[in-house]
């Protein structure tokens, strides 16, 4: 069900994006990507929220939740070399470094968790990615 409600959900923020693009240079970079570039869903514990991302994470794409999840996905055998547990993290990881493809998607999972999402767009700002929360 999550998978059907986010592919509709990404669809639909792709053609807004498509279709106010002519706004872009007239926001804050900020409200571009809050406003047109994220999703945000809410549908509480145990609805397979984890069990999305760990299923549609690709290489490139960039993950900041838990280190729960960095350690089943190393269980799992799969790449982490993009998942963080902090903004910090996260920051280090992407400071002085050229990225060779740039993500489609910057997983957040328990966005509460985090106390300035601006430091995670301010990583992205010149990018095409698609920012999706999960959680509070």
């Amino acid at each position: 069900m999550l998978d059907k409600i986010l592919r509709m959900a990404i669809d639909e923020n792709f053609k807004n994006r498509v279709k106010y693009r002519h706004l872009m240079l007239s926001m804050h970079p900020y409200e571009w990507l809050n406003g047109f570039c994220s999703i945000h869903i809410d549908i509480g514990r145990g609805t397979g929220k984890t069990h999305y991302i760990l299923n549609n994470y690709r290489p490139y794409d960039v993950i900041l939740a838990t280190r729960t999840m960095k350690e089943v996905m190393d269980s799992r055998g799969m790449d982490t070399s993009n998942v963080y547990s902090s903004v910090e993290a996260m920051e280090k990881g992407f400071l002085g470094t050229t990225i060779r493809e740039y993500p489609r998607f910057v997983y957040i999972d328990e966005p509460e968790l985090i106390p300035d999402i601006e430091r995670v767009y301010r990583l992205f700002l010149n990018m095409d990615t698609t920012f999706i929360f999960l959680g509070r």
